[in-house]
C-alpha cells in the first residue's frame, strides 16, 4: 500500500492557493461519500476511455490531479501504472487512498504540486486531471 503522504501538518489551507481551489475545497469538504455516490458514479464510465486516450499501461507513471475519490487512480493502478494522486480536499484524499491502495495519494493542488522538478516528466506521465471530471 502506497498510502497517503504529505508535508508534516498538511491541511487544506496548505494544499491550494487559488480562489478556485478554495471554493472547490469548501464545496466538497466532508462530501466524499456523496460525491462517490452521485457525480463520481455518473462520470466513472469514462475512466477506461480516459486511460486508453492517455496511453496508461503497465509501468506508466501517472499523475491523477484532482483525484476526487480515486476512481481513475484505482483504474490506472489496476492496469499496472505507477500512480500519484493529489486532491486539495482532505476527505477526498482519504477516500482516494482507500480506493487506490497502490497509489501514492497526497494532499495537494495544481499548479503547486509538492514534487521536485523532473520527478513527473511529461513523456512518462499521463496527466489524468480526473477529479471532478472522471470521478
Amino acid at each position: 500500500m502506497a498510502g497517503v503522504t504529505g508535508p508534516e501538518g498538511a491541511n487544506a489551507a496548505d494544499a491550494a492557493e487559488t480562489p478556485f481551489d478554495a471554493g472547490e475545497r469548501l464545496a466538497w469538504a466532508g462530501r466524499a461519500d456523496a460525491f462517490a455516490a452521485g457525480f463520481g458514479r455518473l462520470c466513472a464510465y469514462t475512466v477506461p476511455r480516459l486511460l486508453d486516450a492517455a496511453g496508461v499501461t503497465e509501468g506508466t507513471r501517472a499523475l491523477d490531479a484532482g483525484t476526487g475519490t480515486g476512481t481513475a487512480a484505482a483504474a490506472a493502478c489496476a492496469r499496472g501504472a505507477r500512480v500519484t494522486a493529489v486532491d486539495a480536499e482532505p476527505d477526498m484524499v482519504r477516500s482516494a487512498a482507500t480506493a487506490a491502495p497502490g497509489a501514492v495519494v497526497r494532499l495537494a493542488a495544481l499548479p503547486h504540486l509538492p514534487f521536485p522538478d523532473g520527478q513527473l516528466s511529461l513523456p512518462h506521465t499521463a496527466l489524468l486531471a480526473s477529479g471532478r471530471v472522471a470521478g
